[in-house]
């Protein structure tokens, strides 16, 4: 059983490695075809075309991730994590903290991946984009597709931190 969970350990680690490199290959190496990824707050991913997609738009983000693994059960590896981005940073509330993260395995790979914020970020994050995603949709349309959602590329990513910065420079703080 050691064994089994040394090498789920060691996958984990190569795909936070691969993560906070912003190398999206090296994510798409270690999950499987349908991988199926939640993030709290986002739509869920099927498939490594969306998996793409939504690492692509982190990584514009500049994102990087703390995991601590609290434990490990069968195919299955329960997490929490810190991840620092720059659009939070911006926001004033990183790290994001998931007090949630777990992890499922298909033959060695990445096959599930769900999240779910601390009550705090939760709170936090509920708050600012109250009022930040009407203020960017319209002046940053690009940011998003027409059914509201974001626009899941590298460079969206980068652009809504310029968006989230531009933003705190004109909001006033209490």
């Amino acid at each position: 059983m050691a064994g089994r969970q040394d090498h789920l350990t060691a996958v984990v680690e190569r795909f936070v490695k691969a993560v906070n490199d912003h190398d999206v290959d090296r994510v798409l190496e270690l999950v499987t075809d349908d991988a199926h990824v939640s993030f709290a707050g986002l739509t869920p991913f099927e498939g490594k075309d969306r998996v793409r997609a939504y690492f692509e738009w982190f990584a514009g983000y500049g994102a990087s991730w703390q995991l601590d693994i609290v434990g490990c059960r069968g195919n299955s590896i329960r997490c929490r994590l810190a991840a620092h981005d720059g659009w939070s940073e911006a926001a004033g509330i990183s790290p994001l903290m998931y007090s949630r993260v777990d992890i499922s395995f298909k033959n060695g790979l990445v096959s599930m991946i769900e999240t779910e914020f601390s009550p705090e970020t939760n709170h936090e994050l509920s708050q600012v984009l109250e009022s930040f995603t009407p203020w960017a949709a319209e002046r940053y349309p690009e940011l998003y597709t027409e059914d509201g959602d974001y626009a899941y590329y590298r460079d969206t990513g980068a652009r809504m931190v310029e968006a989230m910065q531009k933003w705190k420079e004109l909001t006033p703080t209490d």
